[in-house]
């Protein structure tokens, strides 16, 4: 082989190199500051990342608490509940907990318009947000934002905000946000508790499902009307087995005719706007709680919430505490699924 052929071979065996993808980077954070450099170095490293917090508190100091805006397109998923090491994980979201401290916005993550990395927030608290604008909670995808977004198994509580109180999504990609906690959100403005603006292509296939997910107590002041969700966008929206309770105004509001909506056996006192799909929805003042002013939002053995759900759409496997999302059955509306004589053991599980 001569030299010039051996370049050649050199040049050609980089250009593989180059073309292949880079491997997935994992981080395992136990600090605010580790957590924080996780976020940046994520948004720029080339390659889809995960990060596993481990349990504790965590806040931050800047106006907002943690923060990740990236130019590329790659994944990323914020995972809560790590053991020491990152090894063995708690079911419990509430062990991870991110706080804004009562006055700063909790969590933003962000892709710039035209990106289409994946984001997945899942297991973990963010509470005590404070946003003068969207998202005093969590404030994920952004204008223009094309990925798909995944919120899983998260507690979203005490935040405040003028525009979605507790949760601010925007994306032309898919949504799922999925056996979730809302708790005592607020806003000026717009929806308390979450918005949604969502746009597809085509409004034939659903691009965004909401499911199994408790929304309770959101406060509106000032001019908002609605302490649930607020959907918009031209997406395909399907709500299901959602257990709104407590909130003021609309505990749904549809706010653009663009936008095509599902509704199926979802607890709802008040509704704004007219779905395209409705079925099987309950109208109950109280879904007879555990006691929700512990916090605990199980549901009673007696509840007209238990085994009222659909199985037509994907609910996940686990509910927010982590047992099996079907028990007797059916599955229950709201995020928790009642499992009386598995609660007997404790619920507070490794995995």
């Amino acid at each position: 082989m001569n030299k010039q052929t051996g370049v050649r071979l050199a040049a050609l065996a980089l250009l593989v190199i180059a073309l292949q993808p880079a491997e997935a980077a994992f981080f395992c954070v136990g600090t605010s500051t580790e957590l924080q450099n996780a976020l940046m170095t994520a948004a720029s490293n080339g390659t889809s990342d995960t990060i596993q917090v481990r349990i504790g508190t965590y806040t931050g100091t800047s106006s907002i608490a943690f923060a990740y805006n990236t130019a590329q397109n790659f994944d990323l998923n914020l995972e809560g509940g790590y053991q020491s090491g990152c090894g063995a994980r708690s079911s419990n979201p509430g062990a991870t907990v991110l706080s804004g401290s009562g006055v700063r916005k909790v969590l933003q993550m962000t892709g710039s318009s035209g990106t289409s990395g994946a984001m997945r927030v899942d297991r973990l608290t963010v509470r005590d947000g404070v946003a003068t604008e969207r998202g005093g909670g969590l404030l994920i995808g952004g204008g223009g934002f094309a990925g798909d977004i995944v919120i899983e198994r998260v507690y979203v509580d005490n935040n405040e905000a003028q525009f979605g109180g507790g949760l601010s999504i925007g994306t032309d990609g898919r949504v799922t946000v999925r056996n979730s906690l809302f708790r005592s959100n607020s806003a000026s403005q717009g929806a308390a508790s979450a918005e949604v603006l969502a746009n597809a292509a085509s409004a034939v296939d659903t691009r965004v499902q909401i499911g199994n997910n408790t929304v309770f107590g959101g406060q509106c002041t000032g001019g908002c009307t609605t302490g649930g969700m607020v959907l918009t966008g031209n997406a395909r929206f399907a709500l299901f087995n959602n257990l709104f309770a407590m909130n003021d105004g609309n505990d749904i509001q549809i706010l653009t005719p663009s936008t095509v909506t599902e509704l199926a056996f979802n607890n709802i006192n008040q509704l704004s706007g007219t779905p395209d799909l409705s079925i099987g929805n309950l109208n109950f003042a109280n879904p007879q709680f555990v006691d929700f002013l512990s916090e605990d939002f199980r549901l009673e053995f007696g509840s007209p919430m238990r085994n009222a759900g659909t199985a037509a759409y994907d609910a996940g496997v686990l509910d927010f505490s982590g047992l099996e999302r079907i028990n007797d059955g059916q599955i229950d509306i709201g995020a928790f699924e009642n499992a009386e004589i598995l609660f007997k053991a404790g619920f507070e599980t490794l995995m």
